[in-house]
């Protein structure tokens, strides 16, 4: 998992637009 800007953890699995603003 990769932490986003926003600090909100995302699996990099999510390719989605919402990953990329923190989703």
């Amino acid at each position: 998992m990769h932490s986003t800007p926003h600090g909100i953890p995302c699996a990099p699995q999510v390719n989605t637009p919402l990953d990329r603003l923190g989703g």
